[in-house]
């Protein structure tokens, strides 16, 4: 499984209050789409997260992702406590101006497949 296996819509996001479709499901980005300014955010099982940075594209926050992941691990290895990321998510802005969850990258999934 690569990383872009494990990234998948996700499906509990809230309807918007008309009854709309979530966004997950409306936006579907090509790696490359601009998402105006969306927010990756790692977080853990217990629901601690920490922001990560701001991205443009599916691809960049793959890419951030990825590097903040490798970062964490690093700091692992040398003594420190980081927050270790369980998912991260990505948040973009709907047609209403709301931001809500785009994606989930579930690094459990990544993750077994590179031990």
């Amino acid at each position: 499984m690569t990383l872009d296996d494990a990234v998948r819509p996700d499906d509990d996001v809230p309807h918007g209050n008309n009854g709309t479709e979530s966004i997950a499901r409306r936006c579907r980005p090509a790696s490359h789409q601009d998402l105006g300014l969306a927010i990756l955010v790692v977080e853990n099982a217990s629901g601690a997260y920490e922001p990560v940075g701001v991205v443009m594209s599916m691809r960049e926050a793959l890419e951030m992702n990825m590097a903040d992941y490798q970062a964490r691990m690093r700091a692992l290895e040398n003594g420190g406590d980081p927050l270790f990321p369980d998912y991260y998510v990505l948040w973009a802005r709907d047609q209403d101006g709301t931001y809500r969850t785009l994606r989930r990258i579930d690094m459990e999934d990544y993750h077994g497949t590179h031990d």
